[in-house]
């Protein structure tokens, strides 16, 4: 394993893990940001770290020139120790925190609203909202929910390690 891209996936599980806590610390999961656009900017965010890790390896490590197979080596390093240390954090939050999340959601204005457009008879509303609430802590595991935000990362976190890898395989 390479030490750096231990690190720099370290850092970055960190700082995404902090950025998670404090959404949920201030109850802004129910925001349009922390709800929707929370987990797209902390994968997203892995980018930089990818790129900031290959060119601190290349100039340090490999006197400026370093095989494409190699970069992507340590690239995937880093995004496999990003996936660990995340997944187990979305786990725990899940399983911790998963139906005080579900019920500010369902019985927040935002959703709400969308009821209201969607299902005009304000009789049907708390029968819904009940419904989405047990079917979202009862049939959305934990093991469920971490997977669905684990595949983006592998993804994103893949296509960063081999794009950044071509374009970084230059020589001196």
């Amino acid at each position: 394993m390479h030490k750096r891209a231990l690190i720099f996936g370290l850092i970055y599980s960190l700082l995404v893990i902090g950025f998670k806590a404090f959404l949920q610390v201030g109850h802004y999961y129910t925001s349009t940001f922390g709800f929707a656009l929370s987990h797209i900017t902390s994968v997203l965010f892995i980018i930089p770290f990818m790129i900031v890790l290959l060119i601190t390896v290349k100039k340090k490590e490999f006197d400026g020139v370093i095989a494409g197979r190699e970069a992507m080596r340590i690239g995937l390093t880093m995004v496999a120790i990003a996936a660990i240390v995340t997944t187990a954090y979305n786990y725990f939050e899940i399983s911790r925190y998963g139906k005080e999340m579900a019920e500010a959601y369902y019985n927040g204005d935002r959703f709400k609203l969308f009821l209201i457009k969607k299902v005009p008879d304000i009789t049907k509303h708390a029968a819904i909202i009940t419904e989405n609430i047990r079917m979202a802590t009862e049939e959305n595991t934990p093991f469920i929910a971490a997977t669905v935000k684990l595949l983006p990362l592998l993804f994103i976190g893949g296509s960063a390690a081999f794009l950044t890898s071509v374009f970084i395989k230059r020589s001196k």
